[in-house]
């Protein structure tokens, strides 16, 4: 094999290989920007992060130290369900606002931060398709209750 073939075809293969390596690191850094709304539930109004995959709904709100007393995130999911809940991970006490179709089921006050090895599982009083997580004691300073209305305005 002439030595030209030999220096293109290893060339050709440290490319790739830093292509790649590139594309994989630029890809650890390149994450999508969070999808921002507000939330209106009753009388009161939130500022929230938009989850709306699997990935994201697993993380949650894991590993934050906070969150402002007008924010919380809303999970979406596109089916109905008993989509079930836990704050392993968490930093600081929730509430859950659990809502089907636009209104809100039911509410799960002041759940505790757990660090457990087997972490209690929160469950919704009927199938939901979103849930919305604010700091403990936000849905009764709120005056939120079961069957407000909640709608979403997404930037």
């Amino acid at each position: 094999m002439p030595k030209l073939f030999k220096y293109s075809g290893l060339a050709f293969v440290i490319t790739l290989v830093a292509l790649i390596a590139t594309l994989t690191i630029a890809g650890g850094f390149l994450k999508p920007e969070p999808r921002i709304g507000i939330l209106g539930i009753g009388p009161a109004k939130f500022r929230v992060q938009i989850v709306d995959d699997q990935r994201s709904r697993a993380q949650g709100l894991s590993g934050r130290k906070e969150l402002g007393s007008d924010e919380g995130m809303l999970f979406v999911f596109e089916d109905q369900g008993f989509h079930s809940f836990w704050m392993r991970g968490m930093e600081f006490p929730l509430d859950f606002i659990w809502i089907t179709d636009g209104r809100v089921v039911g509410i799960e006050r002041d759940a505790p931060p757990d660090s457990s090895s087997d972490p209690r599982a929160y469950f919704p009083p009927e199938p939901i398709d979103n849930v919305l997580e604010i700091n403990a004691g936000m849905a009764k300073i709120s005056n939120i209750k079961a069957g407000d209305e909640v709608y979403l305005l997404v930037n």
